[in-house]
C-alpha cells in the first residue's frame, strides 16, 4: 500500500510540474501570436 500512495505523490508531483511548464507555453505561445497580430496591424502596408 506504501509503495501505490508513493507512486501517487511522484506522479501529482509530475502533474503539477508540468501544468506549470503548459501554462507558460501557452503564455509565450500567446504574447507571441498577439505581437504578431498588432505588429501586422498597427504598421503600414
Amino acid at each position: 500500500m506504501q509503495t501505490v500512495v508513493d507512486g501517487y505523490r511522484g506522479l501529482a508531483l509530475l502533474l503539477v510540474l508540468n501544468r506549470d511548464w503548459l501554462v507558460m507555453l501557452g503564455a509565450t505561445v500567446a504574447a507571441l501570436a498577439s505581437a504578431g497580430y498588432l505588429g501586422c496591424a498597427l504598421l503600414p502596408n
